[in-house]
């Protein structure tokens, strides 16, 4: 599988050289001869007034000269609808989104049209692009994670946007989110608009903790707060472990290091040195996986893979806290058996952090339809079709006016949390980095290797991975 997650994004890069070369040597326009009056200072010889001496005197003049220059001719109107391919990936609920912004675009304007190309997994959108990319069609519209931003911008996938955002007066940066728009950066360019985002807070079961005579958690809640109620909710019989008291997404450790202080990588959004050696990282990254190996609270590793994940735990009552996202609540809202809740996370020894994770879309470079790419992807990321895929509490909207919008109904610990949430990493390296990654934390969160010992050889080949060696 590692193997597998380098060789797509490398074959990623072999199909855009691929693709730049073909459209370096396509056709051209025909160079053109035309008139042009340009001033220029030129030698003239004059009378000096009153005698009969002759000089050399430079003046100043317009003139009409020819020159050869490539036009290229602003297109008329389109008198038929264009159309434009989105690339996108999600199961059957997330396809059927896409249907529906298609059909309120399509009712919203009669020029544009477009065609929706699903894949169903990351992995099959990527390839699907670089099909499409090594094919010369590339798609016009792309969907991104927020992680492989730099990835496709790096590689030539997509185009930057600020000259569309520069020259369209009806479009206001500042309708976003900060966070939401500078993570779509790299560069120093804008490559897309943010689709949504997600972070990261608490959801804990009522029922478990009325049972246990603790008070549910709050913002004023700590690290040590958490574990020791975390303690107090597991459950165990005959040595087995009935009820955990927390479950996390999988490896999921990066809003604990940054509230103990620490650092993951030097840069969230363009890596170039892993710091999770240093002394607060590496005493948390041992929390963490104590939480599980040493204290039992939490499930391992491979009992989180058997069990259908933290969420599926959750929902049958079998675990008293999760660490998720606000895409959590389409499952738990279909929880009849007990009372659940929200809070935002514990608060570390330092401060408070929580992981912001994005998704976005671009225009595909080579798109033979940039101005109308630039007008839908305006469109889906503005207020008439972000609410299509918030709506149903998958995620949280980039859109200042639509955070608060009652219709959306977005929880207020999501609200509370925004201030201290940090960007999830990204780097134009991320697919050889993320399985170096997993390898490593894999085994240490089965105990096969110590912090101390998997740690450093991370970082090792993490540093080499990020300084291209």
């Amino acid at each position: 599988m590692m193997q597998a997650n380098r060789m797509w994004y490398r074959g990623l890069v072999c199909l855009l050289i691929g693709a730049l070369v073909l459209t370096a040597c396509s056709s051209t326009a025909e160079p053109e001869v035309i008139e042009k009056q340009v001033t220029q200072v030129v030698i003239e010889t004059v009378v000096v007034a009153g005698t009969p001496e002759i000089v050399e005197k430079e003046v100043t003049q317009v003139v009409t000269v020819e020159v050869e220059k490539v036009v290229t001719p602003t297109p008329p109107p389109p008198s038929e609808p264009v159309t434009i391919t989105w690339a996108t990936w999600g199961g059957a609920a997330q396809a059927d989104l896409y249907e529906q912004a298609i059909e309120k675009f399509h009712a919203a304007q009669d020029m544009i049209r477009v065609e929706n190309i699903n894949s169903a997994s990351v992995a099959d959108h990527v390839q699907k692009v670089q099909t499409m990319l090594g094919g010369g069609t590339p798609p016009d519209v792309i969907m991104l994670g927020g992680e492989t931003v730099p990835a496709f911008a790096a590689f030539g996938a997509t185009q930057p946007i600020d000259a569309f955002v520069e020259a369209d007066a009806s479009f206001d940066e500042h309708d976003y989110f900060g966070i939401t728009l500078d993570a779509m950066r790299y560069d120093g360019k804008l490559w897309g608009l943010p689709k949504d985002f997600n972070i990261t807070i608490l959801y804990y079961n009522k029922s478990m903790f009325d049972e246990a005579g603790l008070e549910y958690p709050t913002r004023d809640w700590d690290q040590e707060m958490f574990l020791e109620a975390a303690q107090a909710l597991t459950k165990r019989e005959d040595g087995r472990v009935v009820q955990y008291g927390f479950a996390d997404s999988p490896l999921n450790m990066w809003f604990w290091i940054w509230q103990n202080g620490g650092e993951v990588f030097d840069n969230d959004l363009d890596p170039k040195e892993m710091l999770l050696d240093q002394p607060a990282a590496l005493e948390t990254v041992q929390w963490y996986f104590d939480l599980a190996l040493v204290h039992g609270v939490m499930p391992t590793l491979p009992e989180l893979m058997q069990s259908g994940g933290q969420q599926e735990l959750f929902a049958s009552g079998r675990v008293a806290m999760l660490a998720d996202l606000r895409g959590a609540t389409q499952v738990l809202n279909q929880i009849t058996d007990f009372e659940w809740g929200m809070s935002e996370l514990p608060k570390g020894k330092e401060k408070r952090a929580t992981v912001f994770n994005w998704a976005g879309y671009s225009i595909g470079t080579g798109s033979a339809h940039p101005e109308e790419a630039w007008a839908f992807l305006k469109w889906v990321a503005g207020p008439d079709g972000v609410p299509i895929f918030v709506e149903g509490g998958n995620a949280l909207p980039a859109l200042w006016d639509l955070m608060e919008d009652p219709e959306l109904g977005v929880e207020q610990p999501f609200i509370d949390s925004l201030p201290y949430a940090r960007p999830f990493f990204a780097s134009p390296k991320w697919g050889d980095l993320q399985p170096v990654l997993m390898q490593y934390l894999q085994l240490m969160a089965v105990g096969e290797m110590s912090v101390e010992e998997g740690v450093p050889l991370m970082k090792q080949e993490a540093d080499a991975i990020l300084v291209g060696e």
